[in-house]
């Protein structure tokens, strides 16, 4: 599977998607978009891959803009 970043909002809300992406590369990632759309954790729900070792690592959390 290719990588890919899916990024939906919806009412204020803003959902962050990483498919194909692996170890820690996977979580800095997802902090680098976290902190580019300035939002708060709402929900950090990771995919059943998180918890396989060596392999892709992804999650998904939903934000809420902060302005």
């Amino acid at each position: 599977m290719a990588e890919e970043i899916v990024l939906t909002s919806e009412n204020g809300k803003v959902a962050i998607d990483l498919n194909g992406f692996h170890g820690e590369g996977c979580h800095a990632l997802q902090q680098a978009l976290v902190e580019a759309v300035s939002g708060t954790v709402l929900v950090d729900k990771k995919k059943a891959d998180f918890y396989k070792p060596a392999l892709k690592n992804t999650s998904k959390k939903t934000l809420t803009q902060g302005r």
